[in-house]
């Protein structure tokens, strides 16, 4: 794994986090949880439309697909579908839902809601992390009049929220605030810069017995030098 220099701090004002650092107990064994590829599942759920045919979601789950499988390359392996066991779930309560999930499969999960509304195709997106328990912080909303492109949007969208993991051991009498962080996926050679710089933050999620806490509120760790 790439090691990252970082610094821990706390923060009482809310931040708006993409990236996850999880912490590792000393011969836990739980950093093989967290080898690379990561595992990204797409649900799509496109609303009822006499526009929105299944050729145009057949087109929007292929084309994602690819675009997105493009984008990440050996980083993580996607896993586009229109089904998913808790997909009722979350049309009968929306994706704000995803913050009371807890922990499970050690994928991502992605979901997308595309309906349309006066004349513009209307796309949310929100991805929970099951190793961890961990929603992303903020629902992407966004639309676009060009059915071409729906699905360019989509990955776009994705792209910003796929949250990197890293992982890094508290040693008992370690006092220092600075300390070396392992990427989640840098055995594969995607380059890490990519989706980690200087200056960006991550939640703190311990790893306590077989299964992760709760994130730790207010604790963020901060970059202080990008991978190398």
């Amino acid at each position: 794994m790439t090691p990252l220099r970082y610094r821990a701090f706390l923060r009482n004002a809310a931040k708006l986090l993409t990236l996850i650092a999880v912490l590792a107990v000393v011969g836990s064994g739980r950093a093989a949880d967290v080898e690379p590829p990561y595992r990204l599942v797409v649900v799509l759920d496109i609303a009822r439309h006499r526009l929105l045919t299944d050729v145009f979601k057949e087109q929007v789950r292929r084309e994602l697909q690819d675009g997105l499988r493009t984008a990440f390359g050996p980083l993580a392996a996607v896993e586009v579908r229109t089904d998913d066991p808790q997909l009722d779930e979350v049309r009968k309560e929306g994706v704000g839902v995803l913050e009371r999930w807890k922990p499970g499969e050690n994928q991502k999960k992605h979901f997308v809601l595309i309906d349309y509304v006066a004349g513009q195709y209307e796309i949310q997106a929100r991805q929970f992390d099951g190793l961890t328990g961990t929603a992303s912080p903020v629902i992407r909303r966004d639309s676009t009049a060009d059915r071409p492109f729906v699905s360019r949007l989509i990955t776009l969208l994705i792209d910003r929220d796929l949250g990197l993991i890293g992982t890094f051991t508290l040693r008992a009498g370690f006092s220092t605030k600075s300390f070396m962080l392992s990427l989640r996926g840098a055995e594969t050679g995607a380059p890490m810069d990519r989706w980690v710089q200087k200056g960006d933050l991550f939640a703190v999620v311990p790893l306590i017995g077989v299964k992760p806490s709760a994130r730790i509120r207010n604790l963020l760790v901060q970059v202080e030098a990008k991978p190398d």
